[in-house]
C-alpha cells in the first residue's frame, strides 16, 4: 500500500505549500497537477482512492481526495472565481496570498478581510457539470470495479451524526417497502416518547414518508428510473 500521505487525506495542504513556494507566478497551478499525477502513478495509487459510488458520503473525510464514475448529465453556465486573492489582517495589518481554484469559498481567517484591489486579484473561470452514476451499468461492472478497489475508510468522525446513516441498499428498500420506514420510524419515537398519542404518531410517520417519497432518486435526474447512488456537482478548469 503506498503511504497514505496528506496527498490524499488532505490534498489541500499541500496545494498551499506548492502555492506558498510558487505564487505569485502562475506556474504553481502545473506544478500542482504534476504533483498529483505522479503520485497516482505510484504502486497502483488510483485503487487506494476512496470512490463515491462505492463509499456512503458520511464515510468520507471533508476534503479529501475522492473519484467518482459518472456521466455527465447536464451542464451550468461557466462561473468566475478568484482564482489568487489576497487578505489583510485588520489588527497587525499582514497580508497573505490565497488560492481558490480548489475551493468553492473564499478562505479568510478570523479578523482577515479579502482585498477588493482588483490589482490583488486574478479571476478565472470553471465549468460546473451536473454528473450521475453511468445508467444501466451491470451489477457485474460494479462489482469488479469495487473489487479492485482497496480504499479503507471508515465514519468521518468531522461531525457527530444526529442519527444511523443508511447505506443506498437499505434507502432503496425503504422505498421500495414503506411500510418498513413507518415501522422503523414509529419504533423510534416511541422510544423517545414512550407510550405516546398513535394517531399522532401516525400522522408524523405519514407526512415523513411523503417527505421521504418526495426525495426519490428520480428527483435527481437520473436518465432512467430505478438508478441509485449519489449526484454531484463536477467544476472542471477548461485549459
Amino acid at each position: 500500500m503506498p503511504c497514505v500521505a496528506d496527498w490524499l487525506n488532505c490534498p489541500l495542504s499541500i496545494v498551499q505549500g506548492i502555492f506558498a513556494q510558487n505564487s505569485p507566478n502562475p506556474e504553481w497551478e502545473g506544478k500542482v497537477t504534476e504533483y498529483f499525477k505522479e503520485k497516482l502513478k505510484e504502486n497502483n495509487a488510483t485503487n487506494w482512492v476512496p470512490s463515491l459510488n462505492d463509499v456512503p458520503l458520511h464515510y468520507l473525510k471533508p476534503n479529501s481526495l475522492v473519484k467518482f464514475r459518472c456521466m455527465v448529465q447536464d451542464m451550468f453556465d461557466p462561473e468566475f472565481y478568484m482564482n489568487v486573492y489576497e487578505t489583510v489582517d485588520t489588527v497587525t495589518k499582514s497580508r497573505v496570498m490565497h488560492f481558490g481554484k480548489y475551493r468553492d469559498v473564499a478562505e479568510c481567517g478570523p479578523h482577515q478581510e479579502i482585498d477588493l484591489n482588483p490589482k490583488q486579484i486574478v479571476t478565472a473561470d470553471r465549468q460546473t457539470f451536473y454528473c450521475v452514476p453511468v445508467p444501466g451499468e451491470s451489477a457485474w461492472v460494479k462489482e469488479a470495479y469495487n473489487s479492485a478497489s482497496q480504499a479503507r475508510v471508515c465514519p468521518s468522525t468531522s461531525y457527530t451524526p444526529s442519527r444511523h446513516k443508511r447505506s443506498y441498499e437499505d434507502d432503496e428498500d425503504m422505498e421500495l417497502h414503506p411500510s418498513k420506514q413507518r415501522e422503523q420510524h414509529l419504533g423510534n419515537v416511541a422510544d423517545i416518547q414512550g407510550s405516546g398519542e398513535p394517531k399522532r404518531l401516525e400522522t408524523e410517520a405519514s407526512a415523513r414518508h411523503q417527505m421521504i417519497s418526495c426525495s426519490s432518486p428520480l428527483d435527481l435526474n437520473f436518465p432512467l428510473p430505478g438508478e441509485k447512488g449519489p449526484a454531484c456537482l463536477v467544476k472542471v478548469i477548461i485549459f
